[in-house]
Order: structure tokens, then sequence, then C-alpha cells
């Protein structure tokens, strides 16, 4: 392995505060694109480090979750932490649309179907929406 590789590696290991993360985000870059790991690794950094700058530390859960997937290069890393990023913006912009803990439903109503759920939402008892005619 060559010494640009190893500090590549480094850097990503400074970056981020989970050795397991990292090495399981070195193995997937490389397994993705063996023949460009160096320039994955650089790109890896890239995209970390502009999303440590703007938005701080990136939860050790959510890089979990962010690479758990086949396959993985720099420029998806940097799609799903816009994707992470858009949507924790969302979730604490969305009040208007969340369900209130009174309207939640019971454990019963959840154990009860799979369209109990549904059933809750809209109101319509048997779980169907409006009839139609056939034509």
């Amino acid at each position: 392995m060559s010494l640009r590789i190893e500090t590549l590696e480094k850097d990503l290991h400074e970056l981020l505060p989970s050795p397991a993360v990292v090495t399981q985000l070195c193995a997937l870059l490389k397994a993705t694109s063996p023949k460009i790991y160096k320039d994955q690794l650089v790109g890896a950094k890239q995209v970390l480090t502009e999303q440590i700058n703007r938005q701080g530390a990136i939860p050790e859960a959510v890089l979990t979750r962010l690479i758990d997937t086949p396959r993985l290069t720099a420029c998806g890393l940097k799609e799903r932490l816009e994707a992470w990023r858009q949507s924790a913006g969302r979730s604490e912009d969305s009040d208007a649309l969340s369900i209130q803990p009174s309207e939640q439903p019971t454990a019963a109503i959840k154990q009860e179907c799979p369209l109990a759920r549904y059933r809750a939402l809209n109101g319509h008892s048997t779980g169907q929406g409006e009839s139609h005619a056939i034509h």
C-alpha cells in the first residue's frame, strides 16, 4: 500500500470518531472502486471535511447507516450526506405534519391488522377508500 493511501486513511481516522466506521468506509470504497481507491479516499475526505465544517460532527449512528450499502463512492457518500442533512432540516421544520400524541394509534390498533395504521389516519373503519363505479 502506498504512503499516500495510508496518509489519507489516517486523515479519515482523525476526521471521524469511530475507527470501526472508518475501517468499514475504507473497505467499502476499495471494494467498489479498487482501481481508483486513492481518488475515492481523497473525495471522501473532502466530502466529510466540508460536511463537518458546515454542520459539525456527524453522529456515528448516522455514518453507520449511510455506509450500510453494498457499493459506495465519494459522490455517493456526498449524496447520502446531503439527503441526511436535508431530511434532518425537514424534520425540525415539519411540526405541522407530525402526529400529536393524542392522535397516535394505540397498541391494539397497531396489532389488529396491517392496514390499521391507514385506518387510524383516514378515519374509514373498513380500511377502504371511496367505492368506485365500474365503467
